[in-house]
């Protein structure tokens, strides 16, 4: 079997990742495993991991590993109905090759093809199938036994249905699994998963895997649950679920998050409504009113909300005056600045208050004549991604989760486009990542890569920037727990808060350098919630990851979870393997197979009720700020959940967008 690496679709199924870890209940730890990447398992150590997995085995419950499909025969039968044929044979057959379709695998037709030669015993793998044959198979596929859904899954592996399995054929497996989850794995990386599963289950130095060694690996690998902490599962000592309580009604809660903004709407509705009355009262004397009545009064009563409306309308987006009165603590309390985009987007009215609105431009353009950034080291990642290293100007200050405006003449001298700058305030120089999604950044992102690929020919672009410019993720520092959630490059705008926080919690670190001294709380713990389709996007911030880790490995300041969305969901056959072999790795080595570094990958899309839930059980009587960049659908879904939560329990969600 041969097998290439290609790319899955997006299984929209919420999933939890699986770790063979260190665990008070049995488990064996890396660093008993083994101390050297390069070192094969002991047969001491051997011997412990297998006593270690016994007990662990002997005591857990029964968890729903290994499924292959979970349709309904009525709706396997219906798409056998469409497909079937009647040829020589009296009975309805349907092509082997319409197999994956039939039972709901037609994104994934190289397993449903082994699946098939499993079922048939590896004979007859091409003849055509009849509807008794595919309810036998769908039984047999479907069957809630485990171990008769195990012993399928063994003859899968088992090329020469034999009753064992040899490395080759799990090196076998381990492609085919890595194609069908959309994962690139090299047969070297195939060849050394194999022998770690090999080193790590046959004890006897047989040379092959047999049944119960295989029902070992996958009960291992799922016993840990959800989360490498306690994200997800209640703790040990908790003998029931807690039951939330009505400790605030919604209205209350409602005014709570949104108090500013519908004080600022009150404000210009009474406004309005003054300005109005005011002129309707005026003109209700004037003789004209005798002859034009009521609609005069009306008309300049109208007129006059509309200039005050028209004054105000470019306001929210005057970026340097919103920047500036942020500072102001008193001002920024009372006046929703994170809805300054929003605000405007709301009111549909095209009006220009000219002298300030004028006063913006001239202060931007007059700043960008001496805002000239010289490039230290552009890097091209996976997915079409070109980050940025540039000198940082002297005096130019900045917080974390701010953004910059970046200009590249040889592009356009007019376009100017907003980034987050990944880089924490204490760095003396700046980063920002830019992904190739529209024109003008595929430009830049063609332009850098000429120049890297010339190594040193070509010339950088030349660039500028202006800024620094307040987001809602510069408002962390407000908060006790900090969530940030980022999908796919919408994660960049929580690398530099990540990397404040971690440096804020660090002992006798000098605190000068990465926050003004008149902010003396910082988040005491920070969670962050990455959710990706490809595999590449982790290479955009390995570094980073890997520093914050080697700083923070009890994870008690900074908690990251990488979701990948390509891979099915855990429990599902077509990546049960690859689960098996990210927990042994993850177990002897430290680091995840996926993302090469110590945090830990989860398969499928995040639970985010169950998310919600354990951060509201974890921290009590705490207000979480929870900031989200990413499509807007999510983004309502997840300020339902914030609502939600804050009603029916003690701990405050406050959900912040970030707009630009």
């Amino acid at each position: 079997m041969e097998y290439s690496n290609t790319a899955q679709e997006d299984s929209s199924i919420s999933s939890a990742a699986v770790s063979l870890y260190p665990v008070q209940n049995g488990f064996l730890a890396a660093s008993q495993i083994s101390s050297s990447r390069t070192g094969p398992l002991c047969a001491e150590n051997r011997w412990q991991l297998n006593e270690n997995v016994a007990i662990s085995v002997a005591g857990c419950l029964e968890i729903e590993l290994l499924r292959f499909i979970e349709m309904e025969w009525k709706d396997v039968e219906e798409r056998f109905n469409r497909l079937a044929k009647t040829g020589s044979s009296p009975l309805p057959a349907m092509n082997a090759l319409d197999f994956s379709l039939c039972i709901g695998m037609q994104q994934s037709p190289e397993f449903a093809k082994e699946l098939l030669g499993a079922l048939r015993g590896r004979k007859n793998g091409g003849a055509d199938i009849t509807k008794n044959e595919l309810h036998d198979y769908w039984h047999r596929i479907t069957n809630p036994c485990f171990n008769s859904r195990l012993q399928l899954f063994f003859d899968l592996c088992d090329e020469n249905m034999d009753g064992r399995i040899t490395r080759r054929e799990i090196k076998q497996v381990i492609l085919l699994s890595a194609s069908t989850n959309k994962l690139f794995v090299t047969r070297e990386e195939a060849e050394e998963y194999a022998n770690l599963i090999v080193e790590a289950l046959d004890t006897e130095d047989q040379g092959y895997i047999e049944l119960s060694q295989l029902e070992t690996l996958f009960k291992v690998s799922s016993s840990r649950g959800y989360f490498l902490t306690d994200q997800v599962v209640t703790s040990p000592t908790s003998d029931h679920d807690d039951r939330y309580q009505e400790t605030t009604s919604t209205a209350e809660i409602l005014f709570r998050t949104h108090w500013r903004r519908a004080w600022i709407v009150l404000c210009w509705l009474i406004v309005c409504f003054a300005l109005f009355a005011w002129k309707f009262n005026q003109y209700s004397h004037r003789t004209a009113f005798e002859v034009m009545g009521y609609c005069l009064c009306t008309a300049k009563g109208a007129a006059e909300t509309l200039k005050f409306n028209m004054a105000l309308i470019l306001l929210p987006v005057c970026r340097n005056s919103t920047t500036w009165l942020r500072k102001h603590c008193p001002i920024n309390s009372v006046i929703p600045f994170n809805d300054n985009i929003n605000f405007h987007k709301t009111w549909m009215y095209i009006a220009i208050p000219v002298l300030l609105y004028a006063s913006e431009r001239m202060f931007r353009a007059m700043r960008s004549d001496f805002s000239y950034v010289k490039i230290l080291k552009a890097t091209i990642y996976p997915g079409k991604v070109l980050s940025l290293k540039m000198y940082r100007p002297e005096g130019f200050k900045y917080k974390s989760g701010m953004y910059i405006y970046i200009q590249c003449p040889q592009i356009s001298s007019f376009e100017w486009h907003p980034f987050s700058l990944t880089s924490g305030p204490e760095d003396d120089h700046l980063s920002v990542h830019i992904r190739a999604l529209g024109d003008w950044s595929y430009q830049i992102y063609s332009l850098f890569q000429e120049a890297i690929v010339s190594a040193g020919t070509v010339e950088h672009p030349k660039m500028y920037i202006d800024g620094p410019y307040g987001a809602a993720s510069q408002d962390h520092v407000k908060y006790d727990i900090l969530v940030l959630i980022g999908l796919g490059i919408g994660v960049t705008p929580f690398i530099s808060v990540l990397k404040d926080v971690n440096c804020l919690q660090k002992p006798n670190h000098d605190h000068r350098n990465c926050r003004t001294s008149s902010i003396t709380n910082a988040p005491s713990k920070a969670y962050l919630y990455w959710v990706t389709r490809e595999a590449g996007s982790f290479e955009w911030f390995k570094d980073i990851m890997k520093e914050i880790s080697k700083t923070n490995q009890k994870q008690d300041v900074v908690e990251m979870h990488n979701f990948l969305t390509c891979v099915y969901q855990a429990g599902d056959a077509r990546s049960a393997l690859i689960s098996a072999i990210q927990a042994l790795h993850h177990a002897k080595y430290g680091t995840d197979i996926v993302s090469h570094t110590p945090v830990l990958t989860h398969f499928g899309r995040p639970n985010w009720f169950r998310i919600f839930s354990n951060l509201a059980r974890r921290h009590r009587e705490t207000r979480i700020g929870v900031f989200y960049c990413g499509p807007s659908k999510l983004a309502r879904d997840l300020e339902s959940l914030c609502t939600k939560f804050s009603t029916k329990t003690t701990t405050r969600f406050v959900f912040h967008k970030e707009n630009y």
